[in-house]
């Protein structure tokens, strides 16, 4: 199910609900929070980002995020069961992203440090350049 279609949290609902901070919401205000809510839906964040997000680049209160989250879900379980999929997935890439970035830092401060084995021959040609020179001789 695309963002765009889920379906949406009515202010009949969100104002039964017993929280401070849906007092003198409007539908608008509703709608607005739904919208910022599909923009971090489309980067895979978590709730606990979309919270974080809302609140520090549009001063949206984390208790009203998460309501509205929370009625989104119940909403559109399928969708967000799916969702969740695709944030861990998300999540695992980041993290195997970031141990790979290490390994290879690992392997260029060792290749640095550590000096070539002499070849059989005792010199430090790689075998590579010792194959293309003997081929060469017999061209």
């Amino acid at each position: 199910m695309p963002i765009g279609s889920m379906k949406r949290v009515t202010l009949e609902e969100i104002c039964n609900m017993p929280s401070e901070s849906v007092k003198g919401v409007t539908s608008e205000d509703i709608q607005q929070v739904e919208n910022l809510i599909g923009q971090c839906l489309r980067k895979y964040m978590s709730p606990k980002q979309v919270v974080e997000t809302l609140l520090s680049e549009s001063k949206i209160e984390p208790e009203f995020t998460k309501i509205v989250w929370k009625k989104l879900e119940e909403h559109n379980a399928e969708f967000f069961k799916a969702y969740y999929t695709r944030v861990v997935l998300k999540q695992q890439i980041e993290q195997y992203n970031i141990l790979l970035e290490k390994q290879k830092e690992i392997m260029d401060s060792q290749q640095n440090e550590v000096p070539l084995p002499p070849n059989s021959n005792g010199s430090h040609v790689s075998p590579s350049n010792e194959n293309s020179e003997s081929n060469s001789d017999q061209e």
